[in-house]
């Protein structure tokens, strides 16, 4: 039974990451992580948001911004029209 457990929930994929679960997940160090986040390369409310003051990690957005491909950041267009009203 126990191990039934166990593989399913390694079947189940989580999409909020800690830092030390996405620190694995992408193959980065958790200081590389805190860089991203200081440079902003990785958004606050975008890729990342903060609960009980930890970041917890969007697994899909991350994944659009590894797969962007020019170290830059891919957001959607809907978090662009939200940012740019919010400024307004």
């Amino acid at each position: 039974l126990l191990l039934l457990q166990n593989e399913v929930k390694n079947k189940v994929e989580k999409r909020w990451l800690t830092t030390e679960e996405l620190s694995v997940y992408i193959g980065y160090s958790k200081e590389s992580i805190k860089n991203f986040i200081k440079d902003d390369e990785l958004i606050l409310n975008y890729h990342y948001y903060k609960k009980d003051r930890k970041n917890i990690f969007d697994k899909n957005a991350i994944d659009k911004w590894i797969m962007s491909g020019d170290n830059g950041i891919s957001m959607s267009n809907e978090y662009l029209v939200n940012k740019i009203l919010n400024v307004a």
